[in-house]
C-alpha cells in the first residue's frame, strides 16, 4: 500500500501513448491477490483483513491504547484520503529472477492488492493528490499511471536487490490494483489478461497451509547460497542443497505459529538438514542461559515448542509463540 501514502503525492510530466485493443480478464470478488501475480519465483501473500481483524488484537492484547491508536490512524487515512485500509482483504508480492547464473539478478517486485474497494476511485484519489504530476500510459487496452518516487527507494537489498526510482500503477478489474516498476506492471497485465492461465507453482507453495496471515514460497538456485558461508562448512553445505522453500505465519489458540519448509534436491539431503537442524536446537538449550532475565523465558518456550521433521526431501520448521509470550515482548518494547 505505499502507493497510497507516497507515490500519489510525486511529480512527473503527463505523457499518453496509441491506445491498444485487448483488455485485461477482470478479476471476481472471490479471486485472491495471489491469483494475479505473473510468474514469479519469490511469492509473499498476506491476508490484510485477518490481520486486522484477528492478528493485531492479539499482538495488543494488553495495550488496547495502542490498539486504539492504531484503528484511529486507519480511520483518519480515511477521513484525509477517501481510501479505507479496511477494505484491503489481501496483498501478494511477487519477485522474478532476471537469470540464475552466474549470479541471482531480479527484474523487479510486483504488488496486488485486491478488496472490496473500487479500484477507479482509489485511482482517481491518487491523481487529484499527485496534482497532476504523473504520466499515464496505454498498454494493450489498460491504462497505466506512472509516478516519480521523490527518492530512490530500496524495497530489497543484498542478492535480491530492488530499487525504484518510480512506481506504476493499473486496475485489474474493479476491485484489484497492480503496483510496481513499469516493466513489472505490463507483465502483470499480460499475465490477467485471459481467465484460463497457466498455474504459478511458487504461488502454490505460499498456500501450503490455508487461510495463513501471512504465507510465502519461493526458488532457491545454487547461485543464491553459492558463496553463502554460515559459520560452519557442514552447515553451508547443507543449506546448498536447497531448492525451494515455503512456509506461513498464523494464528493459534495458544498465540502465533510459524511453519518454515525447505525442500532439497533429494531425501537424504532432507534428513541431514533435520539432523543439523537438531543439533543446532540442542546448542540453542546451552545457549539461552545467558541471555537476559526478561527475554531467557520466552526463548526456552519458543524452543521447546520447535518441532522439526523431515518427509521425503523436506525438512519442516514448526514453531509456536504464546499469546503471554507476544504480550510480553510488547510490554518490553514500550519500555
Amino acid at each position: 500500500m505505499a502507493f497510497t501514502a507516497s507515490a500519489f503525492s510525486v511529480g512527473a510530466q503527463t505523457r499518453t501513448s496509441a491506445p491498444a485493443r485487448t483488455t485485461v480478464a477482470p478479476a471476481s470478488s472471490s479471486t485472491s491477490a495471489l491469483n494475479l501475480l505473473p510468474a514469479s519465483d519469490v511469492v509473499v501473500s498476506i491476508n490484510l483483513k485477518r490481520l486486522l481483524n484477528e492478528a493485531l488484537p492479539k499482538v495488543f492484547a494488553d495495550n488496547p491504547a495502542k490498539l486504539a491508536d492504531i484503528n484511529s490512524q486507519i480511520d483518519k487515512i480515511k477521513t484525509q484520503t477517501g481510501i479505507d485500509v479496511r477494505s484491503f482483504e489481501d496483498v501478494a508480492v511477487g519477485l522474478r529472477y532476471q537469470n540464475t547464473s552466474p549470479q541471482v539478478r531480479t527484474t523487479g517486485m510486483v504488488m496486488i492488492a485486491h478488496g472490496t474497494f473500487d479500484a477507479g476511485a482509489l485511482l482517481a484519489a491518487g491523481r487529484v493528490a499527485a496534482q497532476g504530476k504523473y504520466r499515464e500510459e496505454k498498454y494493450n487496452g489498460s491504462t497505466i499511471y506512472v509516478f516519480d518516487l521523490p527518492g530512490q527507494v530500496d524495497a530489497l537489498s543484498g542478492k535480491l536487490s530492488v530499487k525504484f526510482k518510480e512506481i506504476a500503477v493499473a486496475s485489474l478489474g474493479s476491485n484489484a490494483l497492480v503496483l510496481g516498476e513499469p516493466a513489472s506492471v505490463r507483465t502483470a497485465l499480460d499475465a490477467n489478461r485471459t481467465p484460463a492461465r497457466a498455474v504459478n507453482a511458487v504461488a502454490q507453495l505460499a498456500t501450503r497451509a490455508p487461510d495463513a496471515l501471512i504465507g510465502f514460497g519461493a526458488n532457491v538456485p545454487p547461485s543464491l547460497t553459492a558463496k553463502a558461508d554460515f559459520g560452519n562448512p557442514e552447515i553451508t553445505k547443507i543449506i546448498a542443497s536447497v531448492r525451494q522453500a515455503y512456509g506461513a505465519v498464523n494464528t493459534t489458540a495458544n498465540g502465533f505459529g510459524l511453519l518454515a519448509v525447505a525442500r532439497t534436491e533429494t531425501p537424504d539431503e532432507a534428513k541431514a538438514l533435520s539432523d543439523t537442524l537438531t543439533a543446532l536446537k540442542q546448542f540453542g538449550g546451552m545457549v539461552i542461559p545467558q541471555l537476559p532475565q526478561e527475554t531467557r523465558q520466552i526463548a526456552q518456550d519458543t524452543l521447546d515448542s520447535l518441532k522439526i521433521t523431515a518427509s521425503g526431501n523436506e525438512t519442516a520448521l514448526n514453531v509456536e509463540i504464546s499469546q503471554q509470550n507476544v504480550s510480553t515482548l510488547m510490554r518490553d518494547r514500550k519500555k
